[in-house]
């Protein structure tokens, strides 16, 4: 048996009830996402919703093999907090060696400059690029028509991270973002669009991988239906028509998947039980 709530079932806080952004706030992850000079901004997506899991299925895999040796169960007590602290291991060990404490740094990576993304043309089009050496440093400059100078080396692009990056927003803030991201890629740079949910219909690879299928809905009319991220072999893992409309399927569930005879679902349709 594994339990994997929020706190684990001990202890003072056990009781305390909470979701992966809860669990995210108490393990430290909202103390470094977000602005240096704005409040805490919670990661995407329920961190420890999705920590907590792996741990589990290795924890099961643990249990099972303890039952196969001893012939006897197990509890697993797992705390999604305690999962999410365990995975901040090196902010932690950092603050063990050095003392730093690691607090929020927007896009900014210890290690990268520029990191970040960059205004694009068009109403909020953005570019994402990172920067992880002297040598790409120098091809970037290249192409924007920038000083390498401006930060020849990691130490100086860090000491100098605004004026880079306002240097580099510059080249970007008129140019469209894919156009930006193909230089960049061709020049062996790290770049890509910021992508919105509006641009996936029209982006080149998820096209090319059949990721959208169009299907004609009764009400809404043809739209594109999600596809599964990933491919099997026997299975399509997506979709063979559109979401259906409330109550459509009623009959063939009543019917052919459950039995029920004509007779029986005209008593439940006046029961008013189904629609």
């Amino acid at each position: 048996m594994l339990s994997a709530c929020l706190n684990g079932q001990t202890g003072p806080h056990r009781d305390y009830p909470g979701f992966g952004s809860q669990g995210a706030a108490l393990s430290g992850y909202t103390f470094l996402t977000g602005w240096p000079d704005r409040p805490p901004v919670g990661p995407f997506g329920t961190i420890t919703d999705s920590l907590a899991p792996r741990f589990g299925a290795a924890a099961l895999a643990a249990g099972l093999l303890h039952r196969r040796r001893t012939g006897r169960g197990v509890h697993l007590d797992l705390s999604q907090v305690e999962a999410a602290v365990w995975s901040l291991g090196p902010w932690i060990d950092r603050y063990r060696r050095t003392g730093e404490v690691t607090g929020r740094a927007g896009n900014r990576h210890p290690a990268a400059v520029p990191h970040g993304v960059f205004p694009c043309a068009g109403d909020d089009r953005w570019v994402a690029i990172a920067v992880w050496d002297d040598d790409e440093w120098a091809r970037l400059a290249a192409l924007a028509g920038l000083d390498v100078e401006l930060g020849a080396d990691l130490a100086t692009r860090l000491d100098r991270a605004d004026a880079v990056e306002a240097a580099v927003a510059a080249w970007t803030a008129g140019r469209d973002p894919g156009e930006v991201a193909a230089t960049l890629q061709a020049a062996g740079l790290e770049a890509v669009p910021v992508a919105d949910v509006g641009d996936c219909y029209a982006d080149p690879q998820l096209a090319h991988r059949g990721h959208l299928l169009a299907h004609d809905h009764p009400v809404l009319g043809e739209g594109r239906y999600e596809r599964n991220g990933f491919r099997l072999a026997d299975g399509t893992g997506g979709y063979d028509r559109a979401s259906p409309l409330l109550g459509q399927d009623t009959a063939w569930v009543l019917g052919e998947l459950l039995g029920l005879s004509e007779a029986e679902q005209a008593r439940l349709r006046e029961a008013g039980a189904v629609e």
